[in-house]
């Protein structure tokens, strides 16, 4: 089985600031150095075309394939996490969210579910 850890430091911009990678276990004596690349993601934009130049910066044979393909989730992770630190600081400032540009979050967990609460905020307010 194989067991890893990454993270990715990014700014608000979605540019990686640092990166780090480790193979606790893996099948080969080899795959931990399989994680010694990632500091190549240094500087790179997650955003469209994100995962090819993950592959050019990281992947093949100097690279890990399971680190590499890690990063998909880890760029879904860093947009929620920034749009939920966005609408943290919009509500300790009195903002609201506009639930016009959530529509697409709608039933995509469980904080977003049609009867929830959270959905009752945003979606299910009674017009007045």
């Amino acid at each position: 089985y194989h067991h890893m850890r990454v993270r990715l430091t990014i700014n608000s911009e979605m540019q990686v600031l640092a990166a780090e990678a480790e193979t606790l276990a893996g099948p080969y004596p080899v795959c931990p150095q399989g994680a010694d690349n990632i500091a190549g993601l240094v500087g790179l934009t997650i955003g469209p075309g994100w995962r090819r130049r993950v592959q050019k910066a990281i992947g093949g044979p100097a690279g890990c394939t399971h680190i590499t393909e890690l990063m998909g989730p880890v760029a879904t992770t860093a947009y929620q996490t920034l749009y939920g630190e966005q609408a943290r600081r919009n509500r300790a400032a009195g903002r609201t969210s506009n639930p016009d540009n959530m529509t697409a979050m709608r039933n995509s967990c469980l904080a977003y579910a049609d009867g929830g609460a959270v959905a009752k905020e945003f979606w299910e307010k009674p017009k007045g």
